[in-house]
């Protein structure tokens, strides 16, 4: 037990400044890591939000294609039959809804 504590004595504050040193040049990779991820997180960010910007300049809102649905003149003479039996959606259904209106 005396050898290990005249170690310790000898040689304990030299082995905690080392371990001080080791410490602080770790926590300096850390914060260098944290800003690079920091960087291609923003990069990604950027990506995505041009992308959905992209995506509703290109699509229409529902109001939109109702009000343009509304003010084709010639939107009864179009072959809804089809889309209809195609898509199995009942637009004879909602063409005299909206007529009755």
């Amino acid at each position: 037990m005396k050898k290990i504590l005249s170690f310790m004595d000898q040689w304990g504050g030299r082995i905690s400044f080392m371990l001080l040193i080791i410490v602080f040049f770790k926590t300096c990779t850390t914060n260098n890591r944290i800003e690079k991820t920091e960087n291609r997180v923003n990069i990604h960010l950027q990506h995505i939000d041009s992308t959905v910007v992209r995506i509703k300049e290109e699509n229409i809102t529902r109001e939109e294609m109702v009000k343009i649905i509304e003010e084709t003149p010639f939107w009864k003479s179009l072959e809804l039959e089809e889309l209809s039996d195609k898509n199995r959606i009942p637009i004879n259904q909602l063409k005299n809804q909206a007529e009755n209106k």
